[in-house]
């Protein structure tokens, strides 16, 4: 069943503008050039919108809009499925997360998962964790194991860390919501996620 993204994821210069434009566009350049890839459509971590944009739309990902966050979205297919794409934006409105979603109908979920957990695994070999089980009243092959995700009962997830007291930066589960997601965390993420969650708790 397909779903939105909303229901996934519940946000001046007037001297010599040519000089300055082009100066601009070769410091992006230089700074994309020495950062690590995100290993999905070409992005690279520390990408401007602008950049982000560029490079998804040339991968046929269609942007939607920009949430209050400052988060991109863009919606396009992944092995034949609708999917969402999450650009997370830092203070600086540099890339520093992305989050695809693979909106499956809920019986293709596990198949979708086991196809894109085996092409991670030929690209970052085996993951460093890996959960595959459900929870009581429910076990495999019980007819119910839709049910099992649905109420949070069931935990399918892999985990790829580059080494201690780094950033997870790849992870793949079935949601909740029986849609699969891969996530890619940059270096930077830690302290985006910090302020983003400090900025939050000012509301309260």
């Amino acid at each position: 069943m397909t779903r939105p993204l909303i229901a996934e994821v519940n946000s001046s210069l007037t001297a010599k503008p040519a000089i300055l434009a082009q100066q601009a566009t070769d410091t992006e350049s230089a700074l994309v050039n020495t950062l690590d890839t995100v290993n999905f459509a070409g992005l690279k971590w520390g990408m401007t919108e602008a950049v982000a944009r560029q490079t998804l739309s040339a991968k046929k990902y269609r942007f939607v809009r920009k949430d209050d966050d400052g988060n991109l979205i863009f919606h396009g297919e992944v092995f034949g499925d609708s999917a969402s794409v999450l650009l997370f934006m830092n203070n600086s409105s540099q890339l520093a997360k992305v989050a695809v979603i693979i909106i499956t109908p809920d019986e293709d979920a596990r198949r979708t998962y086991d196809n894109l957990k085996r092409s991670l695994i030929a690209k970052y070999g085996e993951p460093t964790d890996d959960f595959h089980f459900f929870s009581s009243p429910y076990e495999e092959n019980d007819g119910y194991e839709l049910t099992a995700f649905r109420v949070g009962k069931a935990t399918f997830a892999s985990y790829w860390h580059p080494g201690p007291g780094k950033n997870v930066p790849v992870s793949i589960d079935i949601t909740q919501r029986l849609n699969v997601e891969v996530t890619y965390e940059g270096p930077g993420w830690t302290e985006e996620s910090a302020r983003r969650r400090a900025k939050a708790a000012k509301d309260f």
